[in-house]
C-alpha cells in the first residue's frame, strides 16, 4: 500500500488526457465525455500550458452562451497551473493541494514535460497508511462542498 512518502510517480494517473490550445471548447468537450474525465490538461509540444475543468466549460462557456465550435480552449484554460515534480512526495502533493484548494495536479518531468496527474482520489489510498494528513484532506473536501453551493 503506497503512502504519503512514497513519490509522486509511484500514485499518479500516468498517459494523462490532454489537449493542444488551438482546440475548440466542442473537441474538448467530446474528448472529456470520451475519456469519462472532469479534467483535461492543455499542452503544447507536451508542456503543459493549462488546465481546463468541467465547471470551466459552464462558467466561461455556457454561462455566457459561447459557441464551443468557436471557442478555443487557450480562451477559457487557467494559464500556468500548478505542478508537481514526479520526485515530489504524496505528501507534498498534498500540502500543495491544500494550500490551493486544488483537487489535482499536473505531473512534469525534470525537463517541464507533463508526465501525468495526481489528484485526491490518487492519494486516498496514501493516505490510509497515516493520519496526520486526515486535517488536509477534509480542508479541501469543505472547500470544495463550500464552493458547489447554489
Amino acid at each position: 500500500m503506497p503512502n504519503m512518502n512514497d513519490l509522486v510517480s509511484v500514485v499518479m494517473q500516468g498517459d494523462p488526457i490532454s489537449v493542444s490550445t488551438d482546440a475548440t471548447v466542442r473537441e474538448l468537450a467530446m474528448l472529456m465525455e470520451q475519456e469519462n474525465v472532469g479534467s483535461v490538461i492543455v499542452t503544447e509540444k507536451n508542456r503543459v500550458e493549462g488546465i481546463i475543468t468541467d465547471r470551466d466549460l459552464v462558467t466561461k462557456v455556457v454561462a455566457f452562451a459561447k459557441d464551443p465550435e468557436r471557442v478555443k480552449v487557450s480562451e477559457i484554460m487557467t494559464r500556468n497551473p500548478i505542478t508537481m515534480n514526479r520526485y515530489n512526495s504524496c505528501a507534498d502533493a498534498l500540502e500543495k493541494m491544500a494550500d490551493f484548494g486544488l483537487r489535482r495536479l499536473p505531473v512534469v518531468a525534470e525537463n517541464k514535460e507533463l508526465v501525468g496527474v495526481i489528484s485526491i482520489s490518487d492519494l486516498s489510498s496514501a493516505l490510509r497508511s497515516c493520519d496526520e494528513h486526515i486535517e488536509d484532506i477534509l480542508r479541501i473536501v469543505n472547500e470544495d462542498v463550500r464552493s458547489a453551493k447554489v
